[in-house]
């Protein structure tokens, strides 16, 4: 079954600065605690080492004009869902402040499942918008 989690986060760093940390598609490793590596090859494949073990691969697109993330996990161990695609939209609230909206889409087979999945990643999320304020 497709489900949804939404999530909104106020950052305390300037529009540009989050963007530029998000846009750059590689050295999530500094804001996404679950991440212990990542590279970047041909400009939208993301490999992604974690610190639990397993790993993720990832078809990114980014959109300049609109400021969005997507990130569809193509290959990946360390959750039990399919077909995830994440989107990232940063928007200015003020010069200093940042709104994110960040999403997940996923299949998974049980409502059981997933609220335990909603919120591992809500907390997973909360963690790396905290340290986007720190690195943007």
């Amino acid at each position: 079954m497709k489900r949804f989690i939404s999530t909104q986060h106020q950052i305390a760093a300037p529009v540009a600065q989050v963007w530029d940390a998000i846009a750059k598609g590689d050295g999530v490793e500094a804001w996404i605690p679950i991440i212990k590596s990542s590279k970047l090859e041909g400009g939208n494949r993301r490999y992604c080492e974690m610190h639990e073990g397993g790993s993720l691969e990832e078809t990114i697109l980014v959109s300049e004009g609109t400021k969005t993330f997507m990130y569809s996990i193509d290959k990946q161990e360390a959750f039990p869902a399919r077909d995830i695609v994440g989107t990232m939209r940063v928007s200015e609230l003020n010069g200093e402040q940042t709104e994110l909206l960040w999403d997940l889409e996923l299949e998974v087979d049980s409502e059981e499942t997933f609220v335990q999945l909603k919120q591992n990643i809500e907390q997973i999320y909360q963690a790396s918008a905290a340290k986007l304020a720190e690195v943007a």
